[in-house]
């Protein structure tokens, strides 16, 4: 059957719109079937909903340590495009490739991260305070566009090579055999086995790259959040920080006044003793 749908559209296209038809069809099995059911307020009785709120709260925490409690209104979003990655790498299961061995789908993916970026540091910094942030070191006009290439590229190339790594060891293994090996007698249903195990193995390495690129999606969103989203809120924040910095400029100020009064009358009195001594 894969190989019909191959032949008209590319595996990755196909992998594709099958994960968007799951990921939508399980979401909705969840909420009308779950979900919806479960009274707000009251504790869960159904096992599936304690294993949904146990494993998006867990998820959620993570977030919170991670971000250091800022942009919690992403979590929902980080959460579905972690679980969609990851049925992105179950895929090929039925058959065909996983999406992410393109970048025409990672690319997006990341593209939509790098924007987040800067919506949030204009939204809670202000166009010129995020500006100054931003660009405050010349290197930044070139390496603002690593995490844009260094994201997408990760999850195409590790997801990739989960794909081609298993058949390479199988050939690398069978050459090394040579042709009058039992392997190559028995290789139809070795080389069956052998994918099972690596399907086993690439699907953990998929769950491990979703995991990474949330990760590092909120890592990036972090460093450039601002102090509020409101401008009156910036601006209060940022006469309380002047107001602080001005009383430890007074207090060092003081502080610097005291040492000197203490160290005059030091060496007052050491110059009065040393006259008094010389005196005897």
């Amino acid at each position: 059957m894969a190989e019909m749908f191959t032949e008209i559209l590319p595996s990755q296209l196909i992998g594709l719109v099958m994960t968007s038809f799951f990921t939508t069809l399980l979401l909705l099995c969840l909420h009308y079937g779950v979900i919806k059911k479960q009274k707000m307020g009251s504790a869960p009785t159904n096992k599936l909903m304690v294993f949904l709120e146990i494993y998006y709260s867990g998820f959620s925490n993570l977030l919170t340590k991670v971000m250091g409690g800022k942009n919690s209104w992403s979590h929902p979003y980080l959460f579905t495009l972690f679980n969609f990655i990851f049925i992105n790498s179950l895929i090929p299961w039925l058959g065909f490739e996983a999406a992410p061995t393109t970048l025409m789908f990672t690319f997006p993916l990341t593209l939509i991260s790098f924007i987040i970026i800067y919506v949030i540091g204009i939204g809670t910094m202000g166009f010129w305070g995020f500006v100054k942030h931003k660009y405050s070191n010349p290197l930044e006009l070139i390496l603002q566009f690593a995490p844009l290439i260094s994201m997408s590229v990760r999850l195409f190339a590790a997801t990739l090579a989960g794909a081609v790594i298993g058949n390479v060891i199988w050939v690398m293994a069978a050459g090394i055999a040579g042709p009058n090996s039992p392997v190559t007698y028995w290789f139809p249903a070795l080389m069956g086995i052998w994918k099972w195990i690596w399907q086993i193995v690439d699907t953990a390495l998929g769950l491990l790259q979703a995991f990474v690129f949330i990760m590092l999606s909120a890592i990036f969103w972090t460093m450039d959040t601002g102090p509020s989203w409101s401008s009156k809120e910036r601006k209060r924040i940022k006469k309380e920080k002047a107001l602080a910095a001005q009383k430890d400029l007074q207090s060092k100020a003081k502080k610097e006044k005291i040492f000197k009064e203490i160290n005059q009358n030091i060496g007052t009195t050491v110059k009065a003793k040393g006259a008094k001594n010389g005196s005897k």
